[in-house]
């Protein structure tokens, strides 16, 4: 799978809140691979953002309402 698309799935997980157990579902995909991406982009830590494309840093997560900061 394209690393992009890799992406844009833990994106749906941490950004959206999409439980991995219905992406995994959704996309046939084992919960053990999902966390082996994870995985691979916690351990690029402050490389991530060289190795994600454009559109994805782009990407402004929503304010939730009574956010505190």
């Amino acid at each position: 799978m394209a690393p992009e698309k890799k992406v844009r799935i833990l994106r749906r997980h941490f950004l959206d809140k999409a439980p991995v157990s219905d992406l995994c579902d959704e996309l046939v995909l084992n919960p053990n691979v999902f966390y082996s991406w994870q995985e691979t982009l916690f351990e690029a830590g402050s490389d991530a953002p060289r190795l994600l494309p454009p559109a994805i840093l782009s990407h402004q997560p929503r304010c939730e309402k009574n956010a505190r900061f």
